[in-house]
């Protein structure tokens, strides 16, 4: 179960960096059957000791009080993850919640809180998810607030 979720977490944020700005969630749906599907953590993080390897960025995760231990543990996990494969120099935060609200089928739920419509210094136009703005622009551009949303 705990890789699962990392798994899925791993999918739907690296899905979130390349959203538009009128798609603000992806959505991850289960089949009820097993299909004993197992994903290894990267090479890069599973050998971080040997490669002298540190955390090239910076996670909070924001949890509500009726949010699981049990998904606290893999929520957490995916983001140690995230820390060795996402480079930014600015501060992710991630507000979490514990909802019975989404569909019978789906999972979870994960998306940017906001988007920036240009990145001016790069001379760049389209839409950027606040933490990939936040990256390029070397500032916190939604004063502290969460960059990511997620439900589980």
């Amino acid at each position: 179960m705990k890789r699962l979720v990392v798994i899925l977490f791993s999918l739907m944020f690296m899905h979130t960096l390349a959203q538009s700005k009128y798609s603000s969630f992806c959505e991850i749906e289960g089949k009820p059957v097993n299909a004993y599907t197992k994903v290894p953590a990267p090479s890069i993080f599973t050998n971080r000791i040997a490669f002298s390897k540190t955390a090239t960025s910076s996670w909070t995760v924001d949890y509500p009080s009726n949010f699981p231990d049990s998904a606290r543990t893999a929520l957490n996990y995916a983001v140690l993850l995230w820390s060795y494969l996402i480079n930014s120099n600015q501060s992710i935060t991630i507000d979490a919640r514990w909802v019975d609200t989404l569909s019978s089928t789906t999972l979870a739920a994960c998306g940017p809180t906001s988007f920036e419509d240009s990145v001016d210094n790069l001379n760049l136009s389209g839409y950027y998810a606040i933490a990939l703005a936040e990256k390029i622009k070397n500032a916190d551009l939604n004063n502290g607030q969460p960059e990511l949303m997620s439900s589980l």
